[in-house]
């Protein structure tokens, strides 16, 4: 079978389709025939884009037709997604994936969890505070940089491991508001998040491969490890997930489940399977010798110690 990643970062490249789901929604409708997917996903007007000509009868009498007329095509459509023409491109050519780093942000009794990625600024830390705890920017004092850094620093020129800590101070007269109370039992940064984008830091830890996938927090989790189903092959069943809160279940959506936003970084595995059949034999194989033993003192009468001779 092909390489579904190869197929995905193809289509991905050519519809400038960004959001994980909807792309594994379009390859699967299509049986991962990148071809078909592409031309389910692409507008009709732009796939017919090319074969619009100019008809002869319009073009002024005095032109010879002996002289070669070139055609002459509408201007482009204004669409978010690049033109059907982008498919002469050879491969995956995509720019290399963003580093995705993790802060932990204690301010007073409080600790936010931050997943960014590097060619992000210190700016964007504080604006991620503010949405977490409602203080004003320009109040958020970060504390635990190795050098002087300012909102538009770089991530990415601090050198910065992959975890870190710092230390937020704001000024003693500023007050950090308890979370927002529910309107008719719905939480409103919930539901002010379900029109976001959530972008997943999954790490497979079986194959050393990281996926940055973007979903919108409408997405429920469990068809987040659906759509890691698409790519490696592993049940949902089969999957050993770390970095999902505690109090989450698969039903939950990614905006309910009080993943970190606008990233989050979870780490994907195998199910053990190999160790439980190895021990699964053991057992197996000790009841045999057990019963080998049961039946010869039933027949001799004599206490027999286990044989060390292994058992098939």
């Amino acid at each position: 079978m092909e390489n579904r990643e190869e197929i995905l970062a193809n289509f991905q490249a050519c519809t400038g389709i960004e959001d994980f789901g909807l792309a594994i929604y379009h390859l699967e409708e299509s049986n991962w025939n990148l071809m078909t997917a592409i031309s389910h996903a692409m507008p009709e007007s732009v796939q017919n884009l090319s074969s619009v000509q100019v008809p002869v009868e319009i073009l002024p009498q005095s032109v010879s037709p002996d002289i070669e007329i070139e055609e002459v095509l509408p201007p482009p459509m204004k669409w978010s997604e690049p033109a059907y023409d982008s498919l002469i491109c050879a491969g995956p050519s995509q720019p290399p994936a963003a580093r995705m780093l993790n802060f932990m942000v204690e301010c007073r009794d409080r600790h936010t969890p931050i997943v960014v990625p590097d060619t992000e600024t210190v700016g964007t830390i504080k604006n991620i505070l503010h949405d977490e705890l409602d203080v004003p920017t320009d109040k958020l004092n970060l504390h635990g940089w190795k050098c002087k850094v300012s909102n538009n620093t770089l991530l990415s020129s601090l050198n910065l491991p992959k975890d870190n800590q710092l230390l937020c101070h704001i000024p003693c007269d500023i007050e950090i508001p308890e979370r927002k109370p529910l309107e008719n039992g719905k939480d409103p940064e919930i539901l002010e998040r379900l029109s976001r984008d959530f972008r997943l830091n999954i790490t497979d830890l079986d194959n050393n491969k990281e996926y940055n996938l973007l979903y919108p927090g409408s997405k429920t989790i469990l068809e987040v490890k659906n759509g890691f189903y698409s790519l490696s092959n592993v049940p949902v069943s089969k999957q050993v997930w770390q970095g999902w809160p505690d109090e989450s279940d698969c039903n939950m959506t990614l905006a309910g489940s009080r993943i970190s936003f606008p990233c989050h970084s979870l780490t994907v595995s195998k199910a053990p399977e190999a160790a439980n059949s190895q021990r699964s034999r053991k057992q197996v194989s000790l009841f045999k010798l057990t019963e080998i033993i049961d039946i010869t003192h039933a027949h001799t009468g004599r206490n027999l110690k286990p044989s060390l001779h292994k058992v098939t």
